[in-house]
Order: structure tokens, then C-alpha cells, then sequence
């Protein structure tokens, strides 16, 4: 649906993978086919009670209109 809105917790791993084409794939149609507008880094252990002792992103975006700026906030 255009002008949905959505916001999603990633591994940051997922948003760096270049040799996978699935993972570019991916990055390539949320660029294109949403305007992803913020992403938020958290630090290493923010999910450890859930055993995710890594680095995560959460992504905002909104469905509708490619991406033309993203804020980048690294907590």
C-alpha cells in the first residue's frame, strides 16, 4: 500500500553485505520503492537479553516515493 509506514530491527551485517545478491537485491528495491528515511545504530548488546549480542539498525520507511535523504543516528 502506498504511503504505508513501517519501522524494522536489523542486524547491521545485513545493511553491508555487498557479495550476496539477495542482500543488494533487497537494499536496491527499499532504496528505490520506499523512502527510507531514518536509521537509528544501536550498540552491541541492545537485544542480548534476547541473545543478540551484535550491532543493530532499526530502518524507517514509508512505501511510495524513492529515497532522497536518510538520517543516520549511531546511539
Amino acid at each position: 500500500m502506498a504511503g504505508g509506514r513501517c519501522g524494522i530491527v536489523l542486524d547491521e551485517g545485513v545493511l553491508f553485505r555487498t557479495n550476496e545478491k539477495a542482500f543488494v537485491q533487497t537494499k536496491r528495491k527499499l532504496l528505490n520503492d520506499c523512502n527510507l528515511y531514518c536509521i537509528v545504530s544501536l550498540p552491541a548488546g541492545t537485544f542480548k537479553a534476547a541473545r543478540g549480542a551484535v550491532k543493530a539498525n532499526i530502518l524507517f520507511f514509508s512505501k511510495g516515493k524513492p529515497t532522497e535523504k536518510i538520517w543516520y543516528y549511531d546511539l
